[in-house]
């Protein structure tokens, strides 16, 4: 990892060429409001110089150590107390300011994607081959977020207000599910509400459900045998395998529509002339209704034993996680909507509308980075562990234009804009939306009220909300992290 970071050393006269413009202007803003949107602007520097600090680091899933040791300081020498180690998970934390309720937690993440090295140029052009890179801009959000904790931090700190502000630094979202295990370990109990954002091609706040999650690795186990020889004597872990996918694909005829299924052979033997002994599979299943995916998920474990009947192997499986799909709050997503329709689009320095177009030649800065009119309310196929914490606490979701609508995330033009000033000019966008929505929450309690009173409605009691208890994968990216080091 620090060979990475060293290497990308020679790339900061790039990255001095393509500085965000600061320039700030908020008529449409209150006094109050302005000025703490304008705390923003004036730590800037800072910002995004820690969020490329991050992107230079690219860490994968529960081995995120230096982006949450750098995010740490940063609160730490904002007036913070560092809570760090949370919930088992060495680069999880909490940063806390403040007394009291109101709780208002921020959401930030900051792990990246394996194989997405990529350098800032509108080519591709791998960094580092095969290293990690921010392909989904977690760099920005995890600075993002914090960036809105401190501004709100001085705003309560101001007006003395009551209040405790939280930042919680939340590890692998892109696989491990981080913020189950925080959530199970009851750190949300006594927060009111929470505010996350994500790198988006769009200025809006999102109301859609996420998709639901159940993850499974599915183990055969066979008998080796010289397979040219006598091949009769084995019995192949990976036909048990096979046997499971395409019984698998068959069912997807048989299946809602809305569902998604995905799986990568993760072990198919070592080499042709020996019947496998041991081989596996990844399955991702995916749909917005929990008791429906519940359902295909049995189904598919029932494909896994019928193939290994089939072919005299024998199967254990393993749940290696579930993500809920979100249930985001209306009341409190409204309200920060407001504060966004009023702060001015961004303004492009000539180099970064270069490198823009080079990745998006129809773009068009007015137009595509246009405000939503209303928070939208369907239901989308990605998912996101924030779906734990939405459905413990109300929690707002905001979406700031991070990349050109041509540019799909986990893709390296993503990685691109994640490490430029289009995306740390998204990052300062949400970062404003977010900590002037936390001034509605702390000072309108009959906001915070309703929003309460919309959040039991929608959770009820009977809504399938079951994280599940099992342990972290904390080594999972263990051999890739080796590699790079």
């Amino acid at each position: 990892m620090k060979n990475h970071f060293v290497r990308t050393l020679f790339f900061l006269p790039i990255f001095a060429a393509l500085l965000p413009d600061q320039a700030y202007c908020a008529e449409a803003l209150s006094e109050e409001k302005a000025a703490v949107a304008a705390s923003i602007d004036a730590k800037a520097d800072r910002y995004t110089a820690l969020s490329r600090r991050i992107w230079e680091f690219a860490e994968l899933a529960f081995v995120e150590t230096d982006s949450s040791k750098s995010l740490q300081n940063l609160l730490r020498e904002e007036g913070f107390a560092i809570r760090a180690g949370v919930a088992g998970l060495p680069t999880a934390f909490i940063a806390e300011w403040g007394e009291g309720a109101p709780v208002l937690a921020f959401l930030g993440e900051f792990d990246a994607l394996p194989g997405m090295s990529q350098t800032v140029f509108a080519e591709k052009k791998p960094l580092v081959a095969g290293a990690p890179g921010h392909g989904c801009g977690h760099n920005l959000l995890g600075v993002g977020a914090a960036a809105a904790a401190v501004a709100t931090k001085e705003w309560l700190e101001k007006t003395n207000t009551p209040g405790t502000v939280r930042f919680y630094g939340c590890p692998a979202e892109e696989r491990g599910n981080g913020k189950r295990f925080l959530v199970l370990d009851g750190l949300f109990d006594d927060v009111d509400a929470a505010i996350t954002w994500h790198p988006a091609s769009d200025n809006s706040v999102n109301t859609n459900q996420t998709i639901s999650i159940n993850t499974a690795k599915f183990k055969f186990f066979g008998e080796p045998a010289h397979a040219a020889v006598a091949p009769h004597h084995g019995r192949s872990a990976l036909d048990g395998v096979e046997a499971m996918n395409y019984m698998v694909n068959l069912m997807r005829e048989h299946v809602d529509s809305g569902a998604r299924i995905h799986y990568v052979i993760t072990d198919g033997g070592e080499v042709p002339n020996i019947v496998p002994e041991y081989a596996e599979v990844y399955y991702w299943v995916r749909h917005h209704d929990a008791k429906t995916l519940d359902d295909i998920s049995s189904r598919i474990a029932k494909a896994a034993e019928g193939a290994a009947m089939g072919t005299g192997t024998r199967v254990e499986y393993a749940i290696k996680s579930g993500t809920a799909g979100t249930r985001l709050n209306r009341t409190l997503s409204e309200a920060a909507l407001a504060n966004m329709q009023e702060l001015p689009r961004i303004e492009y320095q000539p180099a970064t509308l270069e490198l823009l177009r080079a990745l998006c030649p129809s773009f068009d800065g007015a137009r595509h980075q246009q405000v939503a009119k209303a928070c939208s309310s369907g239901k989308i196929p990605g998912g996101s562990d924030v779906g734990f914490v939405s459905m413990a606490v109300p929690t707002i979701w905001v979406n700031a234009f991070c990349m050109p609508p041509s540019v799909s995330l986990h893709t390296w033009k993503a990685v691109v804009c994640a490490g430029s000033p289009v995306g740390e000019q998204g990052m300062l966008y949400a970062a404003k939306t977010m900590a002037l929505a936390a001034v509605d929450v702390y000072g309108d309690p009959e906001l915070l009220k309703a929003a309460k009173a919309e959040f039991r409605e929608m959770r009820g009691t009977d809504e399938p909300y079951r994280p599940t208890p099992d342990t972290p994968e904390l080594d999972m990216y263990r051999d890739t992290v080796n590699r790079q080091r």
